[in-house]
């Protein structure tokens, strides 16, 4: 391994400067672990989906592979040929027609889901541009990711390798089905399968560590639905913590000697444990 050798190196060979040795191994180290980093956050699939206006229609994002992330989005018109079947020149000659605040509206609804439906009307919050026949683009990446579903009264937690460090792509505490998390649960615990809401707090409290616990529960993110039982889903990816820091630490640091064999080698011992699954 490069960096051990490089660090051996340094340890034998006392007339020659420290520095030196790092220097010319250095731009060889990065580029190795960068490839390796790249890799592992290589998107699944890119999409876009385009939907006409009407308070009716509804939008749909899904990954076969991954979790959602939300890269753009515009309602209004930017162009006078799509969704133009049909209407008026003058209900289509305005391609400078936006929204604001319509991107981070479906990546707090999408980002980290499998899969995700809405109506327009959820997303129209003004009319940007009267008079004018709109459209929905979104454009998205599905991404791999580690997903939890951790039920209501449990602590759920996010852990990754050394030289990893957390990044929360979504999460939702709710409930969105009537299976998960139903043992000896009565019908009418169940029922409610729309209550489950997009939260921040686990992303706030989570990245950047190595691990951390969360506890699923009302009393830390709100109850929308009493007396329904919920849980919590979150969708992480572990990323390279030493891409931050490369720059600025010694890469003879004992704590940086093992990143690759934990980054590229085979699954780790963290990644067998039981809790998370990779989608």
């Amino acid at each position: 391994m490069l960096v051990r050798a490089v660090c051996k190196a340094a340890e034998s060979v006392s007339i020659v400067p420290l520095s030196f040795i790092i220097m010319n191994h250095m731009q060889e180290v990065t580029e190795m672990f960068a490839a390796t980093c790249l890799l592992m956050m290589q998107a699944v699939s890119t999409d876009s989906v385009i939907t006409c206006d009407s308070a009716s229609n509804i939008q749909s994002l899904s990954c076969v592979s991954g979790v959602i992330s939300v890269q753009s989005s515009l309602y209004g018109r930017m162009d006078s040929t799509t969704c133009s079947a049909g209407r008026p020149e003058d209900e289509v000659s305005n391609t400078e027609c936006a929204q604001d605040g319509t991107v981070d509206m479906l990546k707090t609804r999408c980002d980290g889901k499998r899969k995700c439906e809405y109506t327009l009307s959820v997303v129209r919050t003004a009319d940007p541009c009267p008079d004018t026949y709109k459209y929905l683009q979104t454009n998205y990446t599905c991404l791999p990711a580690f997903t939890l579903t951790t039920c209501e009264h449990s602590y759920a937690y996010l852990y990754c390798d050394a030289g990893q460090e957390i990044v929360v792509y979504g999460a939702d505490f709710g409930r969105r089905d009537q299976t998960t998390c139903s043992y000896m649960k009565e019908a009418s615990q169940v029922a409610d399968v729309y209550c489950s809401n997009p939260t921040t707090l686990v992303a706030d409290r989570c990245n950047g560590k190595r691990s951390c616990m969360v506890l699923a529960s009302s009393s830390v993110f709100g109850d929308s639905c009493s007396g329904i039982t919920k849980y919590l889903e979150v969708a992480y990816q572990c990323v390279c913590k030493w891409l931050k820091q490369c720059a600025d630490v010694c890469v003879c640091d004992r704590q940086y000697e093992g990143t690759m064999t934990a980054v590229s080698g085979s699954e780790s011992e963290s990644s067998r444990r039981e809790g998370r699954r990779s989608v």
